[in-house]
């Protein structure tokens, strides 16, 4: 069985997030950590969580569950479907665990590749471009 959720709001900010959220039906969240997740839209046991979306996956998608929209970014990878766009849009939103599971595995894959420099299409087709050494070559200016 489920634990009860915890609820601790330290100051009025907090508190009328908390309570704005809660008056939405897609957004609240029941005393057994029970909500919408944004990928599958089912309701299950969510957490909150900040991730990297392009314009295609959120049109699938929708707004109905986003908390809040944190930043517009020019360019960046999707978190669901993992390739490189412009723009890329960061927002607040509750996965459940077997979402959450599917952005680790794009993000694992993003680590294991080297991060921005070794999964970035641009800074590969550098990499196969330059040589072994372009980046020192791009910090001296001589490329």
């Amino acid at each position: 069985m489920p634990t009860k959720l915890p609820v601790k709001l330290e100051n009025d900010p907090q508190k009328r997030l908390w309570e704005k959220h809660q008056s939405i039906e897609q957004k609240s969240v029941n005393s057994y950590k029970e909500g919408l997740c944004y990928n599958c839209f089912k309701n299950k046991a969510v957490s909150a969580t900040l991730a990297d979306i392009c314009q295609e996956c959120f049109d699938k998608r929708g707004t109905e569950t986003i908390l809040a929209m944190v930043v517009e970014k020019f360019y960046g990878m999707c978190f669901f479907c993992g390739k490189y766009k412009f723009p890329i849009v960061q927002y607040n939103f509750r996965l459940c665990m077997h979402c959450h599971e599917g952005v680790r595995k794009i993000l694992t894959a993003y680590n294991k590749a080297g991060g921005f420099y070794g999964h970035d299409p641009f800074w590969k087709s550098m990499k196969k471009k330059q040589g072994k050494t372009w980046a020192r070559q791009l910090r001296q200016g001589t490329l």
